[in-house]
């Protein structure tokens, strides 16, 4: 079925299924002229819970690096206080187009695809449920969950995200969660996530490819005597996905699997685990994330990063999520490993280890494998966010819970001591860069690493605060450059994360863009590529002109 006819097929659903208002109608019956047509798309996430479920999206690499705003900054106008805004030069404003492939969007209903998103956005009343989040989160409740008296009410969000809850009944089934596709994430809104307490798909990874022609899905749950049902759905019309198998699975105390054997010549789908009611056998819970069939798309970027995952320190694949090999197992329940920083010469990582007992040490791992090397420590300190840069090891020292001592930065062996929340320490070629907030004051400070040139404090902007910085690509001039992202509501309602850009010396402040995602924790650079992770395990990418979420979990990522 090609993208018109499935248009065409979700458009029927739409009038059996939500009702839309007599002007929606009328606009449906009077075949209205079809909308501008969107000339981008953006990336889709999901959160779950405690367990967090992370999906994936895509990556466009402009040809052009000028065109991305990372190389040539423009001309100074002053201090800090100087913003600029990165607008395309009157010779980059009407480029010749590109063509885009169609590619996953890791969305699991009702579009799934690039060339769905931009079909709906040339005619929004094809489907007037996603012209609103809640629209959509009731449509996929009674459409693909199969529940056709559900009702949903919206939660609070998780991240900016927009959530709902879906009732069956007395039953709270499932929490879905709806993004917008559309520009600044408006509509279509589409939902890309469903998640319950009750239940966790740990694999496949959510927006991972399912090669072959078999499939395991495996997780947690909490239920007692549970009749747990794995469906495996292909992507087809708006009306209903295809079934391509269905398993009763099989449980224990480390959680339910099932084996699932399916054919299909279609590109997205999704996987759908139920919990069935002691009492009258109806569904109790639902999750599914999406999954792509066949190998994972080809995404521009590094094909691999690193993050702390189980304690460990793993390669991660940026497609499907998986660990490639580990550098650092944790399988030791009292020692936990965290906090991975690639070298700037990309041939050893820097992480923590720590005990429950507050036992801190900075060790390095050679990228390709083998031993472990302690840098600095132990401690009876918490250290983390280590970095080695130019030669330079740089770390946060902070107490154990509930001491007393004092918040330090450490580099190259000196301490600084500091008064607020931290963010980074890391080393560039000449200066230190770390972010400090206490309150509603966030200043953003560079240290002179030779001690030759005194600190220069850059306020954030107003209504924003500091969260991570890193050093990127250099300048025209050879220099670095400092990318600062932060945390702003201008408007006291709407939290939003902002991408900055600085001159080496935290001079000349750029906006770059507004990341769809809340939460970071941490950046780092990779030649072209940022990749960014959050406070709830999750990894971005970011080129210049598209964000795409890395799937599975991935804490503080950084490049391999």
């Amino acid at each position: 079925m090609n993208t018109d006819e499935k248009i065409a097929a979700i458009l029927k659903m739409e009038g059996d299924s939500v009702e839309p208002s007599p002007a929606g109608w009328d606009a449906i019956t009077a075949g209205v002229a079809a909308r501008r047509k969107q000339s981008w798309w953006l990336r889709g996430t999901a959160l779950a819970g405690a367990a967090v479920v992370v999906v994936g999206a895509v990556v466009y690499v402009a040809a052009d690096r000028s065109q991305q705003g990372i190389d040539t900054p423009p001309a100074s106008t002053g201090g800090p206080s100087a913003e600029q805004t990165v607008t395309p030069s009157p010779a980059s404003q009407t480029p010749a187009k590109t063509p885009v492939p169609n590619l996953p969007i890791d969305a699991i209903w009702p579009l799934t695809t690039t060339d769905e998103v931009e079909a709906w956005e040339d005619d929004h009343a094809t489907y007037p449920a996603l012209e609103t989040a809640s629209g959509s989160a009731t449509a996929f409740a009674r459409r693909y969950l199969g529940l056709p008296d559900a009702t949903t009410h919206a939660l609070e969000g998780n991240y900016g995200e927009n959530d709902f809850e879906v009732r069956n009944g007395t039953f709270a089934v499932s929490r879905v969660t709806v993004k917008g596709f559309g520009e600044g994430g408006t509509a279509p809104f589409v939902v890309i996530a469903a998640r319950t307490d009750a239940l966790t798909i740990s694999s496949p990874a959510a927006g991972g490819a399912v090669e072959g022609s078999t499939v395991r899905v495996t997780g947690p749950y909490e239920a007692v005597d549970p009749a747990i049902d794995v469906t495996l759905r292909a992507d087809d019309s708006g009306s209903a996905p295809v079934e391509l198998a269905k398993e009763r699975a099989t449980t224990s105390e480390f959680g339910f699997s099932a084996d699932l054997s399916f054919t299909t010549t279609r590109r997205t789908g999704s996987v759908l685990v139920t919990l069935a009611s002691n009492k009258d056998g109806s569904v109790a819970a639902a999750a599914a994330i999406p999954v792509v069939f066949g190998e994972a798309p080809e995404y521009a970027g590094p094909k691999a990063m690193v993050a702390a995952r189980d304690g460990g320190i793993a390669v991660i694949s940026t497609a499907t999520g998986e660990v490639v090999r580990w550098l650092v197992e944790g399988f030791d329940v009292d020692v936990r490993n965290s906090d991975p920083e690639l070298s700037d010469d990309g041939k050893t990582v820097v992480y923590v280890e720590y005990t429950d007992e507050c036992s801190s040490v900075v060790k390095s791992v050679p990228i390709a494998g083998g031993t472990p090397k302690t840098l600095t420590g132990p401690e009876q300190r918490f250290l983390s966010s280590p970095t080695l840069r130019h030669g330079k090891l740089s770390y946060l020292r902070g107490p154990c819970q509930h001491a007393s001592d004092p918040v330090e930065v450490v580099v190259d062996g000196k301490a600084t001591r500091v008064d607020g929340r931290v963010g980074g320490p890391v080393a560039g070629e000449r200066f230190v860069a770390y972010t400090v907030t206490k309150g509603r004051v966030s200043t953003l400070h560079t240290v002179d690493i030779a001690g030759e040139l005194a600190d220069n404090p850059a306020p954030a902007p107003e209504g924003c605060q500091w969260l991570a910085p890193t050093w990127g690509p250099a300048d025209a001039g050879g220099r670095d450059q400092l990318f600062v992202a932060a945390s702003c509501s201008p408007r006291d309602e709407v939290v939003e994360t902002r991408l900055y850009r600085f001159d080496q010396d935290a001079l000349n402040r750029v906006l770059l863009t507004t990341l769809d995602v809340l939460g970071v924790t941490s950046l780092d650079y990779a030649g072209e590529h940022l990749v960014i992770g959050t406070n709830d395990a999750a990894a971005y990418a970011w080129t210049g002109q598209r964000l795409r979420a890395i799937p599975g979990v991935a804490d503080r990522p950084t490049w391999s």
